[in-house]
């Protein structure tokens, strides 16, 4: 993928394998890579015919892409280099529930979860990759003094709560649902957290967000896995472990020229990198979210509607966006720069997920 066009926002397809269970169930794959650009959907019709439509994308990845190849095929190296220049990027994975978005962005999360965890070269998402590449590039720059950072929050029914602060002091520590249509568990409710509006900085920011400083990747990684632990998940019909909430894991890099002869010596710039997990957009009559998991359906569709205002108003490059029934998700996305008045120093990729299998294709073409 390259970052020389002139498009806001670029957009990466990557398709997962059937599962075994999937397999099992007679599925067919409607979904092929005919090049690296070009994604086919082959839909069985009427009469023993075949409906068939292209798409095309900034790059397309079929089942047998690993994860070690997310970095270079989507573009994202350029990214994070221009994140170390003082660049705003966002990184976030989109698609239906199942479709692969966690794995995609953060690998095995049993694994990263691991106190043992040093990193998994055939597992590891893009976040852990995308960190490692930050420190490593970092430590190759002598001409520059660099600070990173990190915040880890989530968007949960409307609310935006901090993934890295202590638990509530209420002596149930976990909650369970098992309302109706499935059922989930996680750590107890932590206070929401406002979203406001900054004048001076153009944007929206969360007062409170909880800030670590992270002088090495094992730092960063601790954050990370800290969050993992604290998010919300559920199961229902379409998927034994579905993330209910949008996590947002945002990096902060500050540079410092240390060159006496350089024209910014001593200017600090900031850039920052945000790796968004979405929720999985689901339809009620698969999933059969009943009681609190449909309130969460609910409300995970209509962020989701949202950000897909956002995304249009990007490519058609607005400057503005008048969002004001969802200010939770502008907060949560504002380094997209849609809600920013220096919008032109901003970046975007979009992983699109697809579940490849025929009973999933009206939510595979709505993603597309």
């Amino acid at each position: 993928m390259n970052l020389n066009e002139s498009d806001s926002i670029k957009v990466a397809i990557r398709i997962r394998p059937l599962s075994n269970a999937e397999t099992q169930k007679g599925a067919t794959n409607i979904l092929s890579v005919t090049d690296p650009i070009t994604l086919k959907v082959c839909v069985p019709g009427p009469g023993g015919t075949t409906m068939e439509r292209d798409f095309r994308f900034h790059a397309c990845l079929g089942p047998s892409i690993g994860q070690e190849q997310l970095l270079s095929l989507c573009g994202i190296t350029q990214l994070l280099d221009a994140a170390l220049q003082g660049y705003n990027v966002t990184i976030f994975a989109y698609g239906q529930t199942g479709s692969g978005k966690t794995y995609t962005m953060s690998g095995k999360e049993e694994v990263i979860s691991s106190t043992a965890y040093r990193g998994d070269p055939t597992h590891d998402g893009i976040v852990s990759r995308a960190v490692n590449y930050l420190y490593s590039a970092t430590a190759k720059r002598k001409d520059y003094k660099f600070s990173l950072s990190a915040t880890y929050l989530e968007i949960y029914n409307e609310g935006v709560y901090d993934l890295l602060t202590e638990r509530g002091s209420s002596s149930n520590n976990n909650y369970t649902n098992t309302g109706g249509g499935g059922s989930f568990s996680g750590p107890n409710i932590r206070p929401s957290l406002p979203v406001k509006w900054d004048p001076l900085i153009g944007g929206f920011f969360v007062p409170g967000l909880k800030s670590v400083q992270c002088p090495d990747m094992s730092t960063m990684m601790d954050v990370v896995r800290s969050g993992m632990a604290h998010r919300r998940v559920g199961s229902h019909e379409l998927n034994i472990e579905s993330s209910r909430s949008h996590t947002i894991i945002t990096v902060s890099v500050q540079c410092t020229s240390l060159d006496p002869t350089s024209a910014d010596f001593g200017t600090p710039r900031l850039g920052k990198v945000s790796f968004v997990d979405l929720a999985g957009s689901e339809r009620l009559k698969d999933s059969r979210s009943e009681g609190t998991m449909l309130k969460e359906t609910a409300n995970i569709n209509k962020s989701l509607f949202m950000l897909g205002k956002v995304i249009s108003a990007l490519a058609e490059r607005e400057g503005s966006s008048t969002l004001s029934g969802n200010s939770v998700m502008s907060g949560g996305l504002d380094s997209m720069g849609i809600y920013s008045n220096n919008s032109g120093n901003n970046i975007n990729n979009l992983s699109n997920l697809n579940n490849p299998n025929n009973p999933n294709n009206p939510n595979s073409n709505s993603s597309n």
